[in-house]
This record gives structure tokens, C-alpha cells and sequence, in this order.
């Protein structure tokens, strides 16, 4: 009778530290793909604002052309070329690096670098994805949910 107890123990405990595997390897497991994916995703979009801004560097050179040679410095403007110098003058005072990094294009780029991400997947690499992300997760819940049920059992 006391070696069936003891025996019946030392199972409980196995199964125990195995539960506590399994969570610890699904915790990992989700958290890393979580992590894949956030890191793929800063990284898309630190490259497009790169590409924003180099976007609106050539827009302000082009700008800068376009004033030379409509002669647009306050003592050569012509009168009839007054709003178009000033228009000029506007696109020559931007700053790209301040335009592309407000919070709005960043949140606008997500959303495109999420698209695009998604976009390139078949339903079944989608599928593969989530489940390798939620099924870490819920076996996480229901193990954790289990051994409290064994913990309320013994009292």
C-alpha cells in the first residue's frame, strides 16, 4: 500500500515537471514567433521610411531645379511666377526625415508591410502559422488549467 502511494507520487510529480516542459517549450515557441514577426515587421518599416525619405529628398531636389530655372530668388521672381516660387519655396523647406517619421505614415506603413507579408502566404502557410502560435498557446492554458484542477483535487 505505501509503495503503490509512493509510487503513484513519484508519477504525479513526473507528469508535473513534464507539464511544466511542455509550457515552458510552447511559451517559447509562441514567444519567438511573436517576436519573428514584430522584428520582420520594425524592419519593413524602418525600410520604408528610408524609401520615404530618400522619396521626398528627389521631390526637394527637384523642387530646388525648378526654382533655378524659374529664376524664383526674391530679387529675380517674375510677378506672374509669384505663387508658383512660393509653392517652390514650401517644397524646399521640407524635411524629410521629420515627414516620413510622424506617426501616422509609420502606423499607414504597418499596415502595408502587414498586407504585404499576408499578401505573399498561401491560406495553408497562414494556417501553419497561426497554429504554430496558438496551439503552443492553448496547450499552455490547458495544462496550466489541468494542474490546477489536480492541485484543488488534493485538497
Amino acid at each position: 500500500m505505501i509503495e503503490e502511494k509512493t509510487h503513484e507520487v513519484s508519477i504525479n510529480k513526473v507528469r508535473r515537471r513534464w507539464g511544466l516542459i511542455v509550457r515552458i517549450l510552447a511559451s517559447v515557441i509562441m514567444f519567438g514567433i511573436i517576436g519573428a514577426v514584430i522584428y520582420a515587421a520594425v524592419v519593413d518599416v524602418c525600410a520604408r521610411v528610408r524609401a520615404r525619405q530618400e522619396q521626398i529628398l528627389l521631390e526637394v531636389d527637384h523642387c530646388r531645379t525648378a526654382y533655378k530655372e524659374a529664376e524664383c530668388d526674391p530679387p529675380t521672381r517674375r510677378q506672374a511666377l509669384e505663387d508658383f516660387c512660393l509653392n517652390t519655396e514650401k517644397c524646399l523647406s521640407r524635411n524629410p526625415f521629420e515627414e516620413a517619421s510622424h506617426l501616422i505614415p509609420i502606423l499607414t506603413l504597418l499596415g502595408e508591410s502587414f498586407n504585404s507579408f499576408f499578401e505573399s502566404m498561401s491560406t495553408k502557410t497562414i494556417l501553419c502559422l497561426f497554429g504554430f502560435v496558438f496551439v503552443p498557446l492553448f496547450a499552455f492554458l490547458y495544462l496550466r488549467g489541468d494542474n490546477r484542477a489536480r492541485e484543488d483535487d488534493k485538497l
